[in-house]
């Protein structure tokens, strides 16, 4: 199947856990920790084309795929599938963009959370997305930091009717 076939033949509302393909293989392309795509050792800097892949990403028992109607393509992820490179506030609402500008609300399908001291945010299907400094940076401006009576230091968080807190 070709990149242009598959992007004519994917309907614009598909649900990937809908599809269960028979076929697994690798594919040479790796997410680099700082959202990077690479190929085949090449970086690849086709919006249009991660924007594609990062809609047909899939993750299994930590295993990470490009997923087809047809076909699952086992790829490399360094951390996180996403990367998070701003965080912006909209009257009460919290908002994250990814690298592949698409933003995402944060609420309770899309929680915040800290895994080996590095923040992190749902996106969707349980993939994560690291913040980039700048943006957890962004974060803290919009958030409280605050002391626990345990002496741990905690950034709490509201977005919406939302609440949570970051242990630091």
């Amino acid at each position: 199947m070709s990149l242009q076939s598959l992007l004519h033949d994917l309907p614009s509302d598909f649900n990937l856990q809908d599809w269960q393909p028979t076929r697994t293989t690798h594919m040479d392309l790796t997410i680099k920790a700082n959202g990077e795509w690479w190929h085949e050792g090449t970086q690849i800097k086709k919006t249009r084309l991660i924007d594609l892949f990062s809609k047909l990403l899939w993750q299994e028992n930590e295993l990470f795929y490009l997923k087809t109607p047809h076909e699952k393509f086992r790829i490399q992820v360094e951390d996180a599938p996403f990367f998070i490179i701003e965080i912006q506030q909209d009257q009460q609402m919290l908002y994250a963009k990814t690298l592949q500008n698409k933003w995402i609300k944060l609420d309770t399908d899309h929680p915040m959370m800290m895994k080996n001291d590095r923040p992190y945010l749902e996106v969707r299907d349980g993939l994560l997305g690291l913040l980039s400094r700048s943006a957890f940076f962004q974060l803290i401006e919009y958030g409280k930091l605050e002391e626990t009576p345990t002496g741990d230091t905690v950034l709490t968080l509201q977005s919406g009717d939302f609440c949570w807190q970051l242990k630091a």
